[in-house]
Formats: C-alpha cells, sequence, structure tokens
C-alpha cells in the first residue's frame, strides 16, 4: 500500500489535504465511502481486487484521515477533491465505486469530469433524502459511530448534503455505463433517480444481505464479470429491479 497527502493546486477553494491509500496495480478503481465512515469500509474489497487493479481509496474531507479538514458544504466539492486526487495521481479513465452517498459523489465526479470516470459502481447509493427513511439512514450512521450523539449530526450532514444535491436535474444524461447494487427495500425516490441511468445493469440484494462486511460473493463475482466483460467501453442492456 502506499498512501497520497494530496497538496492543494493554486486555488482558493481547496483545503490543505486529502488523505488517499492506493494499492496493487492495474486498471484502477477508486472507492468513495459514504458520510460517517472512512476508506476503511472497502477493505473486503481491496482484498477481492487489488491483485488486478490499482486501488485508489480516499478519505473523503471531514472522514478518517482526512477528518481535520473542513467538512465539505456540497457533494460538487467533495467530487473536486477526488478530481484533485486523480489528477495527481496522474491514472487513466477509472471506475469509480461509490457506497451510500459516495455514490452521489461518484455521479458529480463523471458529470464533471467525463473523461476520467469509464464507468461507476453504485453500492446501496443514496442520492436524495428519502423522508419517510430518515430515521433508517440515522441508525445506519449510529451503528457506523456507536453512539447515538455522534450519529445524529452526520445524519444531519448527509440529509444536507443530498439535500443540496439536485441530480434529478442532470442524471438522465450521464453516458457512462452503471452498475447499481441496491436492497430490495430501497426508497422509492432513490431507485426512481437510478431507473433515469441509461446503460445501466442492476442487481438486487436482499433486505437483511451484508454487502462489504464479510464481503458479499454474490457482488463480488457480479462486480468482476461486469469489470472483466469491458462494461466500461459497450452499451448494456438494462435489467430492471423488481
Amino acid at each position: 500500500m502506499s498512501v497520497v497527502s494530496l497538496r492543494s493546486p493554486a486555488t482558493a477553494r481547496r483545503a490543505s489535504a486529502v488523505y488517499c491509500a492506493v494499492y496493487g496495480s492495474g486498471a484502477p478503481l477508486v472507492m468513495l465511502h459514504g458520510i460517517g465512515s472512512s476508506g476503511v469500509m472497502f477493505q473486503p474489497l481491496i482484498d477481492e481486487f487489488c491483485s488486478r487493479h490499482q486501488i485508489i481509496v480516499p478519505d473523503l474531507r471531514g472522514h478518517g484521515h482526512s477528518r481535520r479538514l473542513p467538512a465539505a458544504d456540497s457533494i460538487e466539492r467533495l467530487a473536486d477533491d477526488v478530481s484533485d486526487v486523480l489528477a495527481l495521481l496522474r491514472c487513466g479513465p477509472c471506475t469509480v465505486i461509490g457506497h451510500a452517498e459516495g455514490a452521489a459523489v461518484a455521479l458529480q465526479l463523471a458529470r464533471q469530469q467525463p473523461a476520467a470516470v469509464d464507468g461507476l459502481i453504485l453500492l446501496e447509493p443514496r442520492l436524495t433524502v428519502e423522508r419517510e427513511r430518515a430515521g433508517g439512514v440515522s441508525g445506519m450512521l449510529r451503528a457506523l459511530v456507536g453512539s447515538q450523539a455522534v450519529g445524529a449530526p452526520l445524519a444531519a450532514s448527509a440529509t444536507a448534503l443530498l439535500g443540496r444535491f439536485a441530480c434529478r436535474e442532470w442524471i438522465s444524461a450521464i453516458r457512462q455505463p452503471v452498475l447499481s447494487v441496491a436492497r430490495v427495500d430501497a426508497g422509492t425516490t432513490g431507485r426512481a433517480l437510478i431507473r433515469q441511468l441509461r446503460r445501466r445493469d442492476d442487481l438486487v440484494i436482499a433486505a437483511g444481505e451484508a454487502v462489504l462486511t464479510p464481503p458479499n460473493r454474490r457482488l463480488v463475482a457480479a462486480m468482476r464479470a461486469w469489470l472483466g466483460r469491458g462494461a466500461a467501453t459497450a452499451p448494456t442492456e438494462n435489467s430492471e429491479a423488481q
């Protein structure tokens, strides 16, 4: 593993440093965690894919080893940070994997840097505020940090960021192929947004099925097949989630 501590370009909008770990070599995979987590959450997938891929795992600002940075005020700001990481590493077009709110960052990156992103894998994507499921979001974050007192501000942060993320205005214009992995009980608004992606394959997982810890063997197999068949260069047929 190597570690990159990104020193910002000469621009007023960046803060000082974003932590990023890099593993392996090969076609690059960028892994973006959600609010309240860190790159450590991807260790099961890193172990599965680092033998054939260069794995790039930033800690988003305000999280993990980047927690001393000012918190992001928008999904766009988080995507800017990831764009800077990719520029520093000088890697070619990447497949970007985003979990929860990290999926929103991945989509924003694909929108603003289309040449840098040749495919997207969205794991349990959280792209908007599901009002009827707000309690579930808060509960998930509390489980991650182990404290209701800490979990509540994180849930509020996630809600604020997604509340300003107006992806419904442009999501149908995303051209990169996408593998969407969602729970069968995912919120209806988020699923409707995902269905607007034109070049999309879907994997539906059960409500209680683990995704990353331990690694979901069905997910790993689907990712390997999707990556291995040149999904980032050829159109895919949509398979609607039931």
